[in-house]
């Protein structure tokens, strides 16, 4: 089997750097002219542990662990190294050649969580502790996330499979005590709940013989399964390694065997989706010792980068065989076979020495190490930067929930209800900021357009008979600027002249000749005002809409948030009952209102009169529309053509000022003028019903709005505390308890502050660990400069 001989791009090691400087730590040569990108030497020949550039990688790895049990891998994208493979690529072996410890070994897949190791140089004995770090359940969030250790420490290597074993079935069975599972006969007792997990199995390994580095090892990619009711297993193992490997801080440790075409490896093609370029992925080949004799020259070219290219290039490890393992091969037995693999067998043992550095296990370990370590201060200024911004949004997101309730709920409740009442009587007196929407300012506009609506039902006064096909005349000139009275009626309230001189002629019974009842100009105008019912009914209806509207948002912004202990809605039942209490006193005033204009009256003479008389000339000037007299009558200033020293009347109206007249106007002439007695009291019957309506039109637009005010919207405000007050039954021996229920939060509440605050302390402490790295902070502040300056 051999890899594809498709050549990959090359790689310049500036290529990228100026669009990502997270990879401007990438160790690869470019040459220029060269088809292919080769890879040199990671470190110098000495012991990588010794010198100061390792104390330094061992104290970034101790940082990047420190947040990693804070709990914030994912959030702060943090370094990590994941190993990834298909299934039965050996890599389980590899892990186990670079930690030194053995991992579950099962048929199918056996690494059914993620394993973190945490290798660590020390001058002490080798121990090895194991924790379990649960960072999801079922609803995502699990509290603190913390890192519980899982039995005592060990110092024998041949304990720790078990432990591992044991720890992961402790991670498949989250609902049980995690401590169940260190002694049991789990064989016999236990059964995984679920196939696979995103929590974490972590193994910490101290010794001399130890590197440092930090990797993760993934549940192997599997393309079948045995039971077709695990067919969702394949899914949900590529989405766990795909959580890892899509972060752009995680370096791909890519697992490949020579036992199979390269194409027929599905993580080389998912290692291909998420980082396209091969910028952060490190190839591994596996098991060279079976590929097929004269098949080699595939596989040395991808060591040589010359054939499926990465940036970091491919490596080769030799691993114990099954028999080897059988055996209890040793750790150090085991790195030395693989030295002496690569040493001895040929084409690897012939292979150029620049490219010697890649085969083995102790130059891949070496690789990553400084390859992990450059990552981690490259991206240090940046996590610094995340925090900050993670600390803000947070910030911002607990202001945002409603504060814990208070210790006296009693008092809470009734500083809520008076802050309410504050607020509704500030909308009904008026608040001069609101513009039109204002609740005072929307009543007021209702209010002239009932005023308009009466207008509409003004009874229309025709002088002249039905069928004289005269058309109408102009409107009078003496009404106030601004109104708009129409010249026929929308409600069928026009009379003729015909028919109020019918009305009264059938009015008269033992009157004498000339005079006519009152009845006929009550009549007229009792027709009228029966019309006025709509209008009010309209004018409250909007009224209440409006007011309605109002308050609902008002205790909206009150109480909502303490909708769960039912306060809300409780208020909201004693508001619309309140208004409904107010809305029946408004109803009766208001038909008590239309009763009382049912029948005309009015004390105010001179305006009764003064229009009467107005009117009156107006109907008989238009009763004479078809003759010459209309323009004498009705001339106010000279036309052009016109002269008055020909103006008869004007001559006339001298005259008559000369004998004493003084106050005589052209107008007044109209009552000279000859008709006979029906017409004449049908005129006087005209003007007095039509000036009546301009006298009552005016009253009742006025009082029917103070009604509604008066009656409803500020009785309301004179009342709501006390409906309130009695409504929510403060003053009961049961309050306090009551006010408790109100103001009790719903559970999704208390756990977002619980989950915002934890995380608040997560984070600060985060921020604290960064502040201590020497270095940090200046990196970060110089990174901010070149930014800006950019």
């Amino acid at each position: 089997m051999m890899p594809s001989r498709a050549q990959s791009p090359t790689f310049s090691s500036t290529s990228d750097s100026g669009n990502n400087p997270f990879f401007g730590f990438v160790d690869v040569n470019s040459e220029a002219g060269h088809k292919t990108a080769r890879a040199r030497a990671t470190l110098v020949d000495q012991d990588i542990n010794s010198n100061e550039h390792a104390r330094r990688r061992r104290e970034l790895l101790d940082l990047i662990n420190r947040l990693q049990a804070i709990g914030l891998g994912a959030e702060l994208q943090l370094p990590q190294i994941a190993c990834i493979g298909s299934q039965s690529v050996g890599k389980s072996s590899l892990i186990e050649s670079i930690s030194g410890v053995a991992l579950p070994r099962a048929s199918g897949t056996c690494t059914r969580c993620p394993i973190e190791c945490r290798l660590k140089r020390t001058e002490g004995d080798w121990t090895a502790t194991v924790y379990l770090r649960f960072e999801s359940g079922k609803s995502g969030y699990m509290g603190k996330t913390n890192e519980t250790q899982f039995g005592s420490q060990m110092t024998d290597r041949m304990e720790v499979q078990e432990r591992i074993r044991r720890a992961q079935l402790a991670i498949l069975n989250p609902t049980a005590d995690p401590t169940m599972f260190l002694h049991a006969d789990i064989d016999a007792e236990f059964h995984s709940s679920r196939s696979f997990s995103q929590n974490c199995v972590i193994v910490v390994l101290s010794g001399q013989d130890l590197s440092d580095l930090n990797f993760v090892d993934l549940p192997g990619l599997i393309s079948n399964v045995v039971n077709d009711k695990n067919i969702g297993d394949i899914e949900l193992v590529k989405e766990l390694v795909t959580s890892y490997i899509s972060q752009p801080s995680c370096l791909i440790l890519l697992t490949i065997s020579c036992e199979s075409d390269y194409e027929n490896q599905g993580a080389g093609m998912l290692a291909r989706k998420y980082d396209p370029q091969g910028l952060r992925t490190i190839g591994v080949l596996t098991k060279p010792d079976r590929i097929e004799p004269g098949s080699e020259r595939p596989w040395i070219s991808m060591l040589k980068n010359e054939a499926n290219a990465l940036r970091h290039g491919w490596f080769s490890v030799k691993q114990p065989s099954a028999r080897d393992l059988e055996t209890g091969m040793s750790w150090s037995d085991a790195r030395e076979l693989d030295e002496k693999f690569f040493e001895e067998t040929a084409p690897w043992s012939t292979i150029e020495d620049e490219w010697r550095k890649q085969l083995g296990c102790s130059n891949l370990i070496s690789h990553l190490g400084e390859t992990l370590g450059k990552v981690i201060l490259t991206r240090l200024p940046a996590i610094c930067e995340e925090v900050d911004r993670l600390i803000a949004l947070n910030g911002s997101q607990l202001e945002a929930i409603p504060p814990l309730p208070s210790l006296d709920p009693l008092a809470e409740v009734l500083q809520l209800v008076n802050s309410f009442t504050r607020d509704v009587t500030t909308h009904i007196r008026g608040d001069p900021h609101s513009g039109r929407g204002g609740l005072v300012q929307s009543l007021v506009i209702s209010a002239k357009a009932f005023q308009e609506d009466l207008r509409k039902i003004t009874p229309v006064f025709r002088s002249t008979r039905k069928n004289d096909g005269v058309p109408a005349p102009k409107a009078p000139q003496f009404l106030p600027e601004g109104e708009n009275w129409p010249l026929t009626s929308e409600k069928g309230l026009t009379y003729w002249i015909d028919d109020v001189v019918e009305l009264a002629e059938g009015a008269r019974t033992r009157e004498l000749p000339g005079e006519f009842p009152f009845a006929i100009t009550e009549e007229l105008v009792t027709r009228t005002l029966k019309s006025w019912r709509e209008p009010v009914q309209e004018v409250f209806m909007r009224a209440e809409r409006i007011f309605v509207q109002r308050l609902t948002s008002l205790v909206e912004l009150h109480f909502t948030k303490h909708s769960y202990g039912g306060l809300r809605s409780t208020v909201q039942k004693s508001v619309l009952e309140n208004l409904e209490e107010c809305k029946a006193i408004t109803l009766r005033e208001l038909e008590f209102m239309l009763d009382m204009e049912s029948l005309p009256f009015t004390l105010d003479s001179h305006y009764y009169l003064d229009y009467k008389d107005k009117f009156h000339k107006y109907y008989a000037t238009s009763r004479i529309c078809e003759s010459n007299l209309e323009q004498y009558l009705n001339v106010q200033e000279p036309q052009p053509g016109y002269s008055r020293s020909n103006d008869v009347v004007d001559t006339a109206l001298n005259n008559l000022r000369q004998a004493g007249f003084d106050s005589l106007k052209r107008q007044d002439l109209v009552k000279l003028l000859p008709a006979d007695y029906s017409h004449k009291a049908a005129l006087e019957i005209m003007a007095s019903a039509r000036a009546y309506y301009q006298v009552a039109y005016k009253r009742f637009a006025d009082t029917v709005p103070l009604a509604i005010d008066q009656h409803y919207v500020r009785a309301f405000e004179r009342t709501i505390q006390a409906a309130l007050i009695a409504g929510l039954k403060i003053s009961s021996p049961e309050a306090h308890d009551r006010c408790a229920t109100w103001m009790a939060e719903p559970q999704s509440v208390v756990r977002r502050r619980a989950e915002l605050n934890d995380r608040k302390e997560r984070l600060e402490a985060a921020r604290m660990e960064l502040m201590e790295v020497p270095g940090a902070m200046a990196m970060r502040e110089k990174l901010a400069k070149n930014n800006q300056n950019d």
